[in-house]
């Protein structure tokens, strides 16, 4: 049984020089440096009635349990049924992959992945 990977368990760039990109509970503090961003989907989403995103980039470190400061791509998007707010880490770096294409091309929620992405999980 494989258990959620954690940032905290990789010291820079990840482990044996193998990039991550993790899924990451939203909390409070992430929410709120997502303010202006999701203010700009739910006007474009009341604009057109479509679901709406904008994303952003953050720099970011937990309070307690992180060893620095990380990447973190937040997506803020609004829905018919509200606010949908969505913030993955990862070791992937702003220089070459721009934070909409890392989240919508390259992140996929647990039960999501395609063969391609399975094939990139290491052992743990």
């Amino acid at each position: 049984m494989m258990t959620p990977l954690e940032p905290s368990r990789f010291k820079s760039k990840g482990t044996n020089g193998v990039d991550y990109l993790i899924g990451l509970a939203k909390n409070s503090r992430l929410k709120s440096m997502l303010a202006k961003p999701s203010e700009r989907a739910h006007r474009e989403h009341l604009r057109t009635g479509d679901a709406s995103r904008a994303f952003k980039e953050i720099r970011y470190r937990t309070q307690e349990t992180w060893s620095c400061t990380r990447r973190v791509i937040g997506k803020a998007e609004h829905l018919s049924k509200g606010a949908n707010p969505r913030f993955v880490v990862t070791s992937l770096s702003s220089k070459e992959f721009e934070k909409r294409y890392v989240y919508e091309d390259r992140w996929r929620r647990p039960g999501d992945a395609t063969p391609e992405h399975l094939t990139t999980q290491a052992p743990m």
